[in-house]
């Protein structure tokens, strides 16, 4: 999925402006809650220099705390909304979500961990995000003070947005910076925020018609909105056309730039580890912490191998095979350990980073997972969270999947 198919003819579009500037993704989930198209809302709440996510049901408790889209990522929220709906409530979660996280989401409802139908999505675009514990999101004095949300949405509207770097590794070579879902994404790359927020929709989506206009009903909210089936940049609303078209070029240059910087990043990856022994050096510095794994928003087994007793052995289970080699390296089974990963996760593996981000060793999983999963998915002609509809591949068959092309 591009950032073309975000701005896509075939979706509707409004421009909404709130007072104070800012508060529209607030007034919007909001909104989602009053209206009762939602039962819950997943909110990212500011801690000191943190973003802590919060299951929100009282639209009054949606404030000024409330951060949707942060520039610090905890979690990935697919990862929570997993455990929301796996059996889902009797009403929608309400959830603002990055790429990575819906892209992140569809693969987990493919994998029967998630209930995409249980959540109302609201895709958000993104340039990236800083991990866990980094204090990210200074303030306009440059103190780590906490994410500044003016300084935030100037950063995603400043006309050279390309030039804007990932915080994580991962954020520098996002392909995907445009927000995507099936209803409404939320337009914010190239977008001036005195313009306003740019919502685009479905044109026929039956639901984001009746949040917006739940949206337009709150006070201080003035929604100006183009014509269903006019297309997101046909002009018919001067103010929704010209941002949408704005967004559509920032998104273009954005995605330019990072496609380069993924190419180098990847190829110095494959030139420098790209064999066993390189690997193993890389790895050498796990600590065997698991971290990666609880992370991971699509390592979902409920029992993990590697948690088990499988590999607790007596003391001269470890002596004998030290003997064999020569010497062992502890802790053991650290390359099967990764391996294992890769294989597991590897075709779904959306590249969000969140495996690194909780690494203590720094060590460059983002990298591992994009170029040794990557060549599995293109075997394939996969792309996680490209489509609910497209099966997992090792979830069917096909005769010739393998044929040389």
């Amino acid at each position: 999925m591009s950032a073309a198919t975000a701005v896509a003819t075939d979706r509707r579009s409004w421009l909404v402006k709130t007072a104070p500037q800012g508060d529209v993704l607030r007034a919007l989930v909001r909104a989602a809650l009053a209206s009762g198209l939602a039962a819950g809302a997943v909110v990212p709440r500011r801690r000191s220099a943190t973003i802590v996510p919060t299951l929100v049901r009282d639209p009054a408790q949606i404030g000024g705390d409330s951060f949707f889209g942060a520039p610090i990522m905890p979690h990935n929220l697919a990862n929570l909304l997993g455990e929301l709906t796996f059996r889902p409530a009797s009403g929608k979660i309400a959830a603002v979500l990055r790429s990575c996280e819906y892209r992140a989401l569809v693969e987990l409802t493919k994998l029967k961990q998630a209930s995409l139908d249980a959540v109302m999505v609201i895709g958000i675009d993104c340039l990236g995000a800083a991990g866990p514990g980094k204090g990210a999101g200074v303030n306009a004095q440059q103190q780590p003070a906490g994410p500044d949300q003016a300084a935030w949405r100037a950063r995603l509207a400043a006309a050279d947005a390309a030039g804007q770097p990932g915080e994580r590794s991962a954020c520098a070579i996002c392909l995907e910076p445009a927000g995507m879902g099936p209803g409404i994404v939320a337009g914010l790359v190239g977008v001036p925020a005195a313009d306003g927020l740019l919502l685009t929709a479905p044109a026929g989506d039956e639901e984001a018609a009746k949040l917006v206009a739940a949206l337009g009903d709150m006070e201080g909210v003035q929604v100006t909105a183009s014509p269903a089936g006019s297309g997101a940049g046909s002009g018919a609303v001067a103010g929704a056309g010209a941002a949408a078209a704005a967004r559509e070029q920032a998104l273009a240059a954005v995605i330019s730039a990072r496609e380069a910087a993924r190419a180098a990043v990847l190829g110095k990856w494959r030139a420098e580890e790209g064999n066993f022994a390189a690997l193993a050096e890389t790895l050498a510095a796990c600590t065997g912490c698991l971290n990666c794994r609880r992370a991971c928003p699509l390592c979902y087994c409920r029992e993990c191998t590697f948690e088990t007793a499988l590999f607790d052995h007596e003391g001269q289970r470890y002596l004998s095979r030290a003997g064999r080699r020569g010497a062992l390296r502890l802790p053991t089974e650290v390359m099967l350990y990764h391996l294992t990963r890769l294989a597991h996760v590897g075709l779904s593996c959306v590249s969000c980073g969140m495996c690194e981000s909780y690494c203590p060793s720094d060590i460059p999983l983002t990298a591992m997972f994009a170029a040794l999963g990557g060549e599995a998915r293109k075997l394939f002609d996969y792309q996680p969270g490209r489509s609910p509809d497209e099966p997992l591949p090792l979830a069917t068959f096909r005769e010739e999947e393998l044929a040389p092309r």
